[in-house]
């Protein structure tokens, strides 16, 4: 029960971001960890870290990284 303009205040005023941003970044720290393990599949931590698609999840982590969630896995093997 907070308001939107208020919640994205305080975020500026202690984090230098928006809460999406947050959110987002979290998710990608999350999935860089878990594909880290082999056993988990891109598609797997995808949608287990909250991304509706791979795809959106690809073009995500590819902004951030600089490279696809493929090709991090195949380096962490």
């Amino acid at each position: 029960n907070i308001d939107r303009s208020y919640l994205f205040r305080i975020f500026k005023k202690h984090g230098q971001t928006n809460p999406q941003e947050y959110i987002t970044n979290y998710r990608l720290r999350k999935a860089s960890e878990m594909l880290k393990n082999k056993n988990n599949t891109v598609e797997y931590v995808a949608l287990s870290c909250g991304f509706l698609s791979y795809q959106s999840f690809f073009r995500f982590f590819k902004k951030k990284y600089g490279i696809s969630p493929s090709t991090y896995k195949n380096k962490f093997l």
